[in-house]
């Protein structure tokens, strides 16, 4: 397995990989599927099985594109979702109305990874249990959390997991991740999930007063797809800067802590769709959080006056690495 410095490293080189040796597969059938657009389209794609890397700096997680910008706000957003344990489409849709498509109800997301990390029925919250089974036993091999459950097997729906599931290692002081996929969207949604589940570790590191050591991430089938190969060979024609790794989160950030961010989330989404928003009360209760988590929060904020004069208001008080990736500023030489 390939260990890479940085997330924007590995982007590129993995797509490299498929675009180089992978094999072609032909298009799943399965109405219920993205990769038949449900039903609408064919759609082969360029493959590599059981294919993994690892990023030796999990901070390391945003990368630079101009020909597939990187969505920071949808990245924060779903995390933030994930955090709280939510299975809502509304609550997911209204950063990325995209979302609305994988409902087969059009209220709930059926596979939602933080209904199922955080929320199952009966009240089973796999991350706390995790956390305090490192807690008593940080040698522990046993601290997995599953997404991928056995219900998923013979159900028909446009969203089926395509992760399988993550597992905590803690060693020599420092927490490891790894995250097992059944599928693996390279191109397009590989950046988001490494966001999310490389944020989740150091979470749980911050719970566990420990180290943030490296990030694992396999994919049974990783691919990108046929229509997708003019923008894979764009991305690869360009030459960029490395992303800025984001800061260390602060110690004393635990899942307690975030349940005020996950909140904060929810009022922007509430007031914004009833017509009572804002902004000067928003940036002041943004302010009431750790500056890192300050700094989420603006993100979030943004949402909700893109496309406004508020809009730089807010861009000007993030940090720079922030403002690099929202302000899609990165200069492209195509070599």
């Amino acid at each position: 397995m390939e260990i890479y410095n940085t997330f924007d490293e590995a982007y590129r080189a993995t797509l490299y990989d498929l675009k180089s040796t992978g094999a072609v597969v032909p298009a799943v059938v399965d109405p219920y599927s993205v990769g038949s657009r449900f039903g609408k389209k064919a759609r082969a794609t360029r493959e590599h099985l059981s294919y993994g890397f690892g990023l030796a700096d999990p901070r390391a997680r945003l990368v630079k594109s101009s020909h597939r910008r990187f969505d920071l706000v949808f990245a924060v957003a779903q995390l933030v979702w994930f955090l709280s344990g939510s299975d809502s489409v509304e609550a997911i849709s209204f950063y990325n109305p995209r979302g609305r498509d994988f409902s087969d109800d059009g209220r709930t997301v059926r596979g939602a990874y933080g209904k199922r990390l955080f929320n199952l029925v009966g009240g089973l919250n796999q991350m706390a249990d995790a956390i305090t089974k490192l807690n008593a036993d940080p040698a522990s091999r046993r601290v997995v959390a599953l997404i991928y459950l056995p219900e998923d097997t013979g159900a028909s729906s446009r969203d089926i997991p395509c992760t399988i599931g993550v597992q905590f290692l803690v060693r020599e002081g420092a927490l490891h991740m790894i995250t097992n996929m059944r599928s693996q969207s390279a191109a397009f949604v590989m950046p988001y999930d490494v966001f999310a589940f490389t944020m989740l570790q150091e979470i749980v590191a911050r719970e566990l007063d420990l180290e943030l050591g490296a990030y694992y991430h396999h994919s049974n089938s990783f691919h990108y797809y046929d229509d997708e190969t003019a923008m894979v060979e764009a991305v690869l024609s360009e030459i960029l800067p490395l992303a800025t790794p984001m800061r260390s989160m602060p110690s004393g950030t635990s899942l307690h802590y975030l349940q005020s961010v996950t909140a904060f989330d929810a009022s922007i989404r509430a007031t914004t769709q009833a017509g009572d928003f804002t902004l000067d009360h928003f940036l002041a209760s943004a302010h009431d959080f750790d500056p890192y988590w300050s700094q989420i929060c603006l993100i979030l904020l943004s949402k909700a006056v893109q496309g406004t004069d508020n809009y730089d208001r807010i861009i000007e008080q993030l940090w720079p690495e922030y403002q690099e990736i929202l302000s899609h500023r990165a200069t492209v030489v195509s070599g």
